[in-house]
């Protein structure tokens, strides 16, 4: 024989007949399709018993997509991929990872997942993974479906998608306040609160910042917009008649986004003494709403 022939072999005709209380028992035929190649040296003998020709498997990547396209700084990102099987065969047991390369000075570890299902023709799953975009910049997203090749598909050239999005710059508002002051009854004293951007974004809107003074009120003040490293000033004027601690609030309010809002509040206090009381206080005589004190206003929002 020359050549690879193909043979149908009739498996099941086994004469295995069996006669209990008169009745005859034996199995199926089945037909199964296989290869066989002959030994050349010796013809007429089969020396490799040949192998089935199995459907294989195809993945790819199904729809990818990363919400919001365009994230703030610091702001969340979702990313879901869709792991397809295209092929005639099953997919037992797929991996999918997905790859994060953001600005300088950003890394992300290696998202992996394995998926414990066999996804039969035109069968998926979904992959989900959320992250921080920390950074303003671009980041690219490389969703990958069996990596190390564990599974023999019909083509491992479409299991690579690729996705890019843009974080962008937003501003960061903090605001300080003076702290700590002990003034004399009936002494009049400069209360004040800088608001400043500390992000890396321009702010977009007018801010408003309410400030209280404990029996003195509330004021609100209108503060034009503040770019990136800037700050804005306000100041209230008050004196107290009786002694006692007095305290002060100042807050942030922007309707826009910016990287952080649980840093828009500080508080802070003033001991009103007695004239013969002693001046000096230990307190730190500025406070600012991202946990900072300072003891000069150089220090923190010149």
């Amino acid at each position: 024989m020359r050549g690879v022939e193909r043979f149908t072999i009739l498996m099941g005709v086994v004469a295995c007949i069996m006669m209990t209380a008169g009745l005859l028992w034996a199995p199926p035929l089945h037909a199964v399709e296989v290869t066989v190649k002959p030994n050349h040296r010796l013809p007429g003998r089969v020396t490799d018993p040949g192998h089935l020709a199995l459907p294989k498997p195809d993945l790819q990547v199904g729809v990818a997509k990363v919400t919001p396209q365009h994230p703030g700084e610091g702001k969340m990102v979702t990313f879901e991929g869709n792991v397809m099987n295209y092929g005639q065969g099953p997919a037992a047991n797929p991996v999918a990872t997905l790859k994060v390369a953001g600005p300088a000075g950003v890394s992300f570890p290696v998202f992996r997942q394995q998926f414990n299902v066999t996804l039969n023709k035109n069968q998926g799953v979904t992959f989900v993974k959320k992250f921080k975009a920390a950074k303003s910049g671009n980041y690219t997203c490389t969703f990958s479906l069996d990596p190390a090749r564990m599974i023999a598909e019909t083509d491992d050239n479409n299991n690579v998608k690729q996705l890019t999005f843009k974080a962008d710059a937003l501003p960061d508002f903090i605001v300080c306040i003076s702290n700590g002051k002990r003034p004399p009854v009936g002494g009049k004293r400069d209360i004040q609160a800088v608001v400043k951007n500390i992000g890396s974004g321009n702010g977009a809107d007018y801010i408003k910042l309410r400030f209280y003074v404990e029996g003195k009120g509330t004021q609100t003040f209108n503060l034009l917009p503040i770019n990136a490293g800037d700050s804005r000033k306000v100041t209230r004027s008050a004196k107290w008649s009786t002694a006692g601690t007095k305290t002060i609030t100042a807050k942030i309010i922007y309707t826009k986004s910016e990287i952080n809002k649980n840093n828009n509040e500080v508080h802070g206090s003033y001991f009103v003494r007695l004239p013969h009381h002693d001046k000096y206080s230990a307190a730190p005589k500025i406070k600012c709403s991202n946990n900072k004190t300072f003891n000069d206003w150089s220090q923190c929002c010149n």
